[in-house]
């Protein structure tokens, strides 16, 4: 990608610094031609001092030297208890997942068959995860595409909805959330492009994943 490319892309605040945390676990998601794949690469490039892992084969072996490891492809039980070792060990792992929503990977990634001992690796999920996120791109008719995003900052209340597997409980704190608590949903990314006149009402509603309370967060402000 290009200079001019990644000036483009307006990276969330919060996910470049969750970035330079030196250990834990960052779900980051998206459709294809979302923009995330490149989103985490440019992200990754701009890291000080560390060193990075592009791991796409799950059967690959994890370099002694990485600090930072992004890992695409298909997931299983036992890639992701490897993801989880890597991060107890004191490294970063960023899972990068093809889902809609950062909710939608978290589930899928919880519906592997872990036997017995189910709880303790949701337990330690819950406790490696810093950072949630989704990207989308929208390309309206005539202008050039734009970067939304849905950022879930792992706080105390989201961290005990995740323990107890309470998805509703994750969604609702989503749409409840604002740029203050650590939480945007895409709706609430997409009224600020509205009122940034970047798209129209149109495409907004065209590219929700929830028109409903797309509705309420715009009547909210009077749109």
């Amino acid at each position: 990608m290009s200079a001019s490319a990644e000036k483009t892309i307006q990276f969330p605040t919060i996910l470049e610094e969750t970035l330079q945390r030196r250990q834990g676990v960052i779900l980051m998601v998206g459709l294809r031609d979302s923009g995330a794949d490149e989103t985490m690469r440019l992200l990754l490039k701009r890291l000080q001092g560390k060193s990075t892992k592009v791991i796409s084969d799950p059967g690959a072996d994890l370099p002694e030297s990485a600090d930072v490891i992004l890992l695409e492809g298909e997931f299983s039980a036992e890639r992701l208890h490897r993801a989880l070792n890597w991060a107890e060990e004191g490294r970063l792992v960023v899972i990068n997942q093809k889902a809609p929503s950062s909710v939608t990977a978290l589930r899928r990634l919880l519906s592997f068959d872990f036997g017995e001992g189910r709880r303790h690796m949701v337990w330690r999920l819950c406790d490696q995860m810093l950072l949630m996120a989704g990207q989308m791109r929208i390309k309206a008719e005539g202008e050039a595409p734009v970067d939304i995003f849905e950022i879930l900052l792992m706080t105390p209340h989201l961290r005990s909805a995740l323990e107890e597997e309470d998805f509703q409980a994750v969604e609702d704190s989503l749409k409840a959330g604002d740029e203050n608590s650590g939480s945007v949903s895409f709706n609430q990314s997409l009224l600020q492009l509205l009122l940034r006149r970047r798209i129209d009402i149109k495409t907004a509603f065209e590219v929700t994943r929830d028109p409903v309370h797309l509705d309420q967060v715009l009547k909210k402000v009077g749109i």
